[in-house]
């Protein structure tokens, strides 16, 4: 003779005290199993209106079970009943609503700021940041606008390094994906600026003094690395120029080479050598000697000009001077 199963009661404690779980698109409903010696199954259903189902599930005798293929945003109602070996059905358990609310991980960056925009001269440039999720973050991707993807180091916290900027802007995003598909992803505008050109580069020196590269010349500027002496008298067209500050003590240099060094754009080379030395060196061209002349300390300062393109090298003799010259500086001004 059949007979109806209580288990209502079991089951309405069970899916309280059991709250489903949801997934992408999923809900795994999780009850505990009756006490009833002769229970064969449970039956699962559910529709998206309030105690009105679809057909029943079977399930078997197991204690939880997973509806897939669920459309996000919209409500579904879920109940469970038991059936005995006779097949006889228990009424329906308290009904669990759920709501498939598709939750995108969140993500964010935080170095090298927090900011949404970044400046660098750097060509490349290393990010890192945070990011988590509710069922747990599976991957950070990222990509550049103008080039370039790949994963980062680490989820939850992540690192992408040495990442390759083109000159202007550069839109960097990172993509943080979960376990169920879901994704969310932050961004950085970074604008590379490239450092501007040196006006000349391979400097090499025969003593051992080192040598400086200046830029801004100017009426006060120190002329070496080993003296206060400073320019006076500068022509205009000198002010603002690039120049070497050379040194003192190699003002008796005879060497050839002296100095060598390599211009990286259109430049007129100017030599500023002591008039107090004569003869003057023969690697300087006497041709091209100025009308005007500067000083450096209480010297007068001879100038001598040679324009050079864009990579060349240019290699310049010994000061030739005796003990109480001054050593000649060099003056860069660009075309």
């Amino acid at each position: 003779m059949k007979k109806r199963i209580i288990v209502t009661s079991w089951i309405i404690v069970i899916l309280l005290i059991l709250p489903c779980i949801v997934f992408a698109g999923s809900v795994m409903l999780t009850w505990k199993a009756s006490p009833e010696l002769d229970l064969s199954e449970y039956w699962v259903y559910y529709g998206t209106s309030s105690h009105v189902y679809g057909p029943s599930i079977p399930v078997g005798n197991v204690t939880s079970y997973t509806v897939s293929e669920l459309d996000e945003e919209k409500t579904y109602y879920f109940s469970v009943t038991a059936v005995d070996t006779s097949g006889n059905e228990s009424g329906y358990s308290v009904e669990i609503t759920v709501t498939m609310l598709s939750i995108p991980p969140d993500i964010a960056i935080t170095t090298p700021t927090t900011a949404g925009t970044y400046d660098t001269a750097d060509a490349l440039i290393t990010i890192s940041g945070d990011a988590s999720d509710n069922v747990g973050v599976n991957e950070v991707t990222w990509a550049n606008s103008t080039g370039g993807s790949g994963t980062a180091t680490g989820t939850e916290t992540w690192t992408v390094s040495d990442i390759v900027l083109a000159e202007g802007e550069n839109i960097v995003t990172v993509t943080a994906a979960d376990a169920v598909g879901n994704e969310n992803s932050a961004s950085l505008a970074v604008t590379y600026t490239p450092p501007p050109t040196p006006v000349i580069s391979d400097l090499t020196v025969a003593s051992d003094a080192t040598y400086v590269i200046v830029d801004g010349l100017d009426n006060g500027s120190i002329a070496y690395v080993d003296s206060n002496s400073t320019y006076s008298n500068l022509p205009n067209v000198l002010k603002n120029a690039t120049y070497i500050r050379t040194s003192i003590n190699d003002g008796t240099s005879t060497t050839k080479p002296f100095i060598s060094f390599t211009v990286n754009k259109d430049v007129t080379v100017c030599i500023a050598h002591d008039d107090r030395i004569d003869p003057k060196p023969s690697w300087l061209p006497f041709k091209n000697k100025t009308e005007a002349d500067l000083a450096i300390g209480n010297e007068v300062m001879n100038i001598y000009t040679k324009f050079v393109r864009a990579g060349k090298e240019v290699r310049l003799g010994g000061n030739e001077g005796d003990i109480n010259s001054n050593m000649y500086t060099v003056i860069i001004v660009e075309k």
